[in-house]
Order: structure tokens, then C-alpha cells, then sequence
């Protein structure tokens, strides 16, 4: 099991503006393997651009505290077109093994119907942490790869 705790404030919001600025805070105990992971985001942006900063702190009760950093961009240039980069580091310590840069493009071809393509390098250990979910952490291989994703949302 797990303890979870989590907060999140949209000040574009809160303010009535056009553009998008927040902060996301997150704290999750793990009970089963007494592992902390601590999340903080920053994100904003207007339209047509998005950035967002995430960090995260896995301290467990053996090994080494691990610090990770994730980097994501959105450009919404025309309606139905998906493109964004990211990129991110498993554990900031480690650096140069553990890091990984990445980019989405993609369309939507009918309403609910994505098709889009993921290019990315990842070294061995950046690896562990793909996609830019630092929470969620799915495991990806490394080196060079291309995926072709296709999307249905009902």
C-alpha cells in the first residue's frame, strides 16, 4: 500500500487570465518497500506554448536518495496537431548515465482519433524513466528508437 498527498493551483485560473501558470506538489509513501517519492511541478504557458518543469526526490529507507528532472514543451500551432519535446534526467547525480530527450508529433485525424510518432534517445539508466512521468516512471530501452502510437477516446 501507499500514502499519498497531493496539491495543485492554477493561478491562470484563479485570476481569470488567457495564459497558464501553476504548481503541482505531490508526496507518496510507499509502504511496501518504505521508498518516499517527492514531486513538485511548475508549469505555463499561452496558447500556443506550453513549458513545464517537473523535480522529483526518491529517498528510500536503503540505498541512495535520487533526485530527477523532467523538462516538457508543447507548441499548439494548428488545431489537431500534436508536437512536443522533452527532457529529462533519471537521476541528476549520475548525469551522464542517466538521461533521455525525446519528441512527440502526431494528428488528429478524426474526433478522439490520434495517430502520432515518438522519436527519443535514452542512455542506459535514462531509460528507466521515459515519457516524462517522473511519478509513474515507465521503463523504455535504451538508445535511438521510433514509435508509432495510435490514440481512440471515446
Amino acid at each position: 500500500g501507499s500514502v499519498n498527498a497531493e496539491a495543485s493551483v492554477d493561478l491562470g485560473k484563479l485570476l481569470g487570465t488567457d495564459w497558464t501558470f501553476g504548481l503541482d506538489v505531490a508526496d507518496k509513501y510507499s509502504i511496501g518497500d518504505k521508498t518516499n517519492l517527492f514531486l513538485a511541478s511548475v508549469y505555463g504557458g499561452i496558447d500556443v506554448f506550453n513549458l513545464s518543469l517537473e523535480y522529483g526526490l526518491k529517498t528510500p529507507e536503503v540505498g541512495d536518495m535520487v533526485n530527477m528532472l523532467y523538462v516538457g514543451a508543447d507548441i499548439n500551432v494548428l488545431e489537431g496537431l500534436l508536437l512536443n519535446a522533452y527532457f529529462g534526467a533519471a537521476d541528476l547525480v549520475k548525469f551522464v548515465d542517466n538521461w533521455y530527450v525525446g519528441a512527440n508529433v502526431g494528428y488528429e485525424v478524426y474526433d478522439g482519433i490520434t495517430l502520432a510518432l515518438n522519436v527519443q534517445y535514452a542512455t542506459e539508466g535514462g531509460a528507466d524513466l521515459i515519457g516524462g512521468d517522473i511519478s509513474e516512471g515507465s521503463v523504455g530501452a535504451a538508445g535511438f528508437s521510433i514509435t508509432p502510437k495510435m490514440s481512440i477516446a471515446f
